[in-house]
């Protein structure tokens, strides 16, 4: 597998000659023209870039994360089966 590298938005502002709304031809903003675009993504690509995870759920406000919780117990979560399988069907629905 290729190596990334660390790169975020500040690097591409300075690296690539384009500022903040530069960046977000990556997420194919209207605004930003065809050319503009191509030319970010392809340096994008070229230098290793993937976008933050957590800067893009703050971004949009949809983390696509689901929390379980389980009342406490003698027993240890990871120890009782029926846990264990409810936990598996969530995470088969939610891949579905």
């Amino acid at each position: 597998m290729e190596e990334r590298h660390g790169y975020d938005t500040r690097h591409c502002e300075t690296g690539w000659g384009v500022g903040v709304y530069g960046i977000t031809a990556l997420n194919d903003h209207p605004k930003i023209s065809m050319k503009t675009r191509k030319k970010i993504k392809q340096l994008a690509d070229e230098m290793g870039y993937l976008p933050n995870y957590n800067a893009k759920t703050l971004t949009n406000g949809v983390s696509n994360a689901v929390s379980v919780v389980f009342p406490p117990g003698e027993m240890s979560t990871s120890a009782n089966p029926f846990y264990v399988d409810l936990l598996m069907g969530i995470n088969q629905q939610l891949r579905a």
